[in-house]
C-alpha cells in the first residue's frame, strides 16, 4: 500500500529495510524459543571436535582453547602474547581484558592455569600463528586472519564469503557466515551449541573430573 502511495521520484520503500529487520528478529525469537538457554558438549562430542580433520586446524585450535580454559569469548580474543606464560612453573594465561581496553566482567585480573592438553594446544597455535596472521600489530594471541582485533561479541570464525543469490541470475554477493555451526556439524554435532557453551562445557568437564 505504501509502495502505491510513494511519489514517483522515490524509488525505494523506506519501510522495507525496517520490515526485513523486524521479520529477522521475529525468526530469531521463534528459533530461540525452541533452543535450550544454555548447554554443554558431551565428552564424546568434545572428542569428535578434537579429532575432526574436517575443521581447519586454526579454527579447531581456537575452539579447543575455549573448551579447555573456559575463558569468556571477549577474554579469549583480548589476550595478548605477553599474557601467555608457558614457561612458568605452572603454565597459565593472565586475563586482563574482557574487550579492548576494558577489564574482565568481574573487574579483576586473574590467572587461568593451563592443563597439559591446553599447553599443547597453545604451543601448536603459536607455531601456526605467523602463517595464520602474518600481520599482528597488537600482538594478540587470537587475532583475526587479517591480523586485526576481533569485534566485540564476534569470533574469528565469522567471515565473509561469496554466495550465489537464489534468483536464478547467477549473481553473487558477500555474506557474513558463522563457521562455528558449520564446523560443529562437520564433527557430527548437529544440535544448537553457542560459542559461550564452550565455557559451560569446560566447567562441566571439571566437575565431572
Amino acid at each position: 500500500m505504501l509502495d502505491d502511495a510513494m511519489p514517483q521520484h522515490i524509488t525505494t520503500n523506506p519501510v522495507a529495510a525496517l520490515k526485513k529487520r523486524v521479520q529477522k528478529a521475529a525468526k530469531r525469537r521463534a528459533r530461540d524459543a525452541t533452543v535450550e538457554p544454555w548447554t554443554y558438549l558431551e565428552p564424546d562430542e568434545q572428542h569428535r571436535i578434537r579429532t575432526s580433520d574436517a575443521i581447519p586446524e586454526a579454527d579447531r585450535l581456537s575452539i579447543l582453547f575455549a573448551l579447555l580454559t573456559g575463558l569468556r569469548q571477549g577474554e579469549q580474543f583480548s589476550l595478548e602474547l605477553a599474557d601467555l606464560r608457558l614457561a612458568a612453573d605452572a603454565p597459565h594465561v593472565v586475563v586482563r581484558f574482557g574487550s579492548k581496553n576494558q577489564p574482565p566482567k568481574n573487574g579483576k585480573i586473574r590467572r587461568v592455569y593451563l592443563s597439559a592438553d591446553a599447553v599443547d594446544i597453545c604451543r601448536r597455535w603459536l607455531a601456526l600463528l605467523p602463517t595464520y596472521a602474518p600481520h599482528n600489530p597488537e600482538a594478540l594471541i587470537f587475532p583475526g586472519a587479517r591480523g586485526g582485533r576481533v569485534s566485540k561479541g564476534k569470533t574469528p570464525l565469522i567471515r565473509s564469503e561469496m554466495v550465489t543469490l537464489p534468483t536464478g541470475t547467477g549473481r553473487r554477493k558477500q555474506k557474513k557466515l558463522d563457521l562455528f555451526d558449520r564446523h560443529l556439524a562437520a564433527a557430527g554435532v548437529t544440535r544448537p551449541v553457542r560459542w559461550h557453551d564452550l565455557r559451560h562445557s569446560c566447567t562441566s568437564s571439571l566437575v565431572a573430573g
